[in-house]
């Protein structure tokens, strides 16, 4: 059975607001670990009006203690696919992303689902208290046969991946700040 990890919060922002910082999250200084997103492909379908984007993820961090122990060859720099799908009529934001390196010992596979909730309609003038959910989970299957090791390194991995959604979170809501806070000025310099 794989290690799994589930997170739901809620997002005191609209959905266009989070989606938006999403786009541009990365360099992000709380998010160091985070090398370089290319972008692969992006296209809209015409018929529904979907956004769907294809990128590379480039990550850098130490290897957990337990994998390192075991000897078993971990390269510094790992590699992520992330294929996203933007629907903006039912405002839902669905991202999943699956390692590229190291699949020969472990395959993780993550989605993210940012979606506006409901009640708390985004296009009313003036709007009302927009909130944003977002739902996080990660499986962990580690490609090891014996069962004691396989578990240990699926243990270290949740470990490790939980430490970074905090970070992913904290670097959203700083990027979201930082446009709010642009959008401020530039009103102010208008006015002003």
């Amino acid at each position: 059975m794989p290690h799994i990890f589930e997170k739901t919060e809620t997002l005191n922002y609209s959905w266009g607001m989070v989606t938006a910082a999403n786009w541009i999250k990365y360099p992000n200084p709380i998010t160091n670990h985070v090398l370089s997103v290319d972008i692969l492909s992006r296209e809209v379908d015409p018929e529904t009006g979907v956004l769907r984007t294809e990128r590379l993820l480039c990550c850098k961090q130490s290897a957990p203690a337990i994998l390192r122990t075991l000897g078993l060859p971990i390269p510094e720099v790992a590699w992520f696919r992330e294929v996203s799908e933007l629907d903006p009529v039912s405002q839902e934001y669905t991202a999943r992303t699956v390692n590229l390196t190291m699949r020969n010992l472990m395959i993780v596979k993550e989605t993210c689902v940012y979606k506006a909730l409901e009640g708390t309609n985004q296009s009313t003038n003036p709007p009302q208290q927009q909130l944003t959910q977002f739902i996080q989970t990660a499986e962990f299957h580690a490609q090891i046969g014996i069962s004691s090791v396989r578990n240990l390194m699926e243990e270290a991995a949740r470990n490790r991946f939980q430490m970074n959604a905090g970070k992913g979170l904290r670097a959203l809501e700083s990027v979201i700040v930082r446009l709010l806070d642009e959008a401020k000025e530039a009103v102010a310099d208008v006015d002003g």
